[in-house]
């Protein structure tokens, strides 16, 4: 009798284990794309040089829009855009501080036509708080690699 109920809380252990194994699989599929993003933004945070080479290969594009370039064209120059501009920052200070302005000019402008505004005023304000939080992610960024 002690054998078989033995044998049976063994079976409700493992038969409930796997259960609890294929909920917490279904649970790590659903925030696996959650966690890369969060991963994927604090490496953009503490790598801010690759963030203001996407910055500068975006606002790149935009100005090319309306050329009637292939797709992998397209890809090629943005790609190449951001590994120079990463390459330009690692070797130079003035390439840093440079691409670092851009950036953060770039921002406030995109932040002040990114939505309709009330009044100028709120507008002014903010890109100047884009344009102060750019800068001070420069800042972080510079001294974390220092």
């Amino acid at each position: 009798m002690y054998d078989d109920y033995l044998m049976y809380e063994e079976e409700m252990f493992y038969h409930n284990d796997s259960k609890s194994d294929s909920s917490f699989a279904l649970v790590e599929l659903f925030t696996l794309p959650l966690m890369a993003v969060i991963h994927l933004v604090i490496f953009l945070i503490k790598r801010f040089d690759v963030t203001n080479g996407l910055l500068v290969s975006g606002v790149i594009q935009l100005l090319y829009l309306d050329k009637p370039w292939d797709p992998k064209m397209r890809l090629a120059l943005f790609i190449g855009v951001v590994i120079l501009s990463v390459l330009i920052q690692k070797f130079s200070k003035i390439g840093r501080l440079l691409f670092a302005l851009f950036s953060c000019v770039s921002v406030a402008i995109l932040g002040g036509i990114w939505k309709h505004y009330d009044s100028q005023t709120t507008q002014y304000v903010v890109m100047g708080i884009c344009f102060i939080v750019t800068a001070l992610l420069n800042y972080g960024s510079c001294m974390y690699r220092s």
